[in-house]
């Protein structure tokens, strides 16, 4: 069973790949991976997600060839895998793939997640933290659109789009794409309080952009805690409450 508290390259992998092994048949692969993702209505999202699946694949192949401590044996039972998540027809019944998803290939990336628990991983964020981050951003998505300035406007629901599309990342490439959101949006949101053209005295307006600024806040808290702590013992880490906060 996979830690809870984990959320490391392979184990991202095999949570994907078990929710991709339960898809109905008769789904075209676009359609597949947009029920996986949770996140998106177009073959354009689709698509990004199979862009973002690839590179997984390759992390976790380039993980395991390259630490020199972790054995390569089981390399070529998810090689399967790997291929799947690089080579596909989005346009193709997904019926067409479910057949490389082989138990000896979950396995294997079983064994390779609960090892890198030691090496590589980062805690995984709580489904209450994400809700906290969803239901935040879709009160604060409705809000933004009664503001009346039209550059304000359009520049904090970018970064509600930035967050929307962090929060489908997060599946795929863990918490590195809240940490570039977070990045990102600060910079948007220094151009809103500087430009003299949103001054306009407006208190909705401002009471806006400080909720954006709470969100952006919350996300960068929350992706704090997911910070690798397994380099001290676990005995400490238990002690000092790291694990269940």
């Amino acid at each position: 069973m996979m830690n809870k508290y984990r959320f490391n390259a392979a184990q991202r992998l095999l949570e994907l790949i078990l929710k991709l092994k339960s898809v109905a048949n008769n789904k075209k692969t676009w359609e597949a991976y947009l029920e996986v993702s949770e996140w998106g209505t177009t073959k354009g999202d689709a698509l990004l997600f199979a862009f973002e699946l690839a590179k997984l694949a390759n992390e976790v192949e380039n993980t395991i060839k390259n630490n020199e401590n972790v054995e390569d044996i089981l390399l070529g039972s998810i090689s399967q895998i790997l291929t799947l998540c690089r080579e596909l027809n989005l346009e193709a019944q997904w019926a067409q793939y479910t057949n490389r998803i082989t138990e000896p290939a979950i396995v294997a990336l079983k064994a390779y997640g609960a090892f890198f628990e030691n090496v590589c991983s980062e805690k995984k964020i709580s489904d209450e933290d994400f809700k906290i981050i969803t239901d935040n951003l879709n009160e604060l998505n409705e809000a933004i659109l009664s503001i009346e300035n039209e550059e304000l406007r359009e520049i904090l629901l970018s970064i509600t789009e930035s967050v929307h599309r962090a929060t489908f990342l997060y599946r795929v490439s863990g918490a590195k794409a809240f940490t570039e959101t977070f990045d990102l949006s600060v910079g948007k949101l220094i151009i809103s309080y500087k430009r003299a053209s949103f001054n306009t005295d407006n208190e909705q307006d401002d009471h806006i952009l400080k909720k954006t600024w709470a969100l952006i806040t919350t996300i960068s808290n929350i992706a704090s805690k997911t910070n690798d702590i397994l380099s001290l013992p676990h005995n400490v880490v238990k002690a000092i409450g790291i694990l269940d906060s």
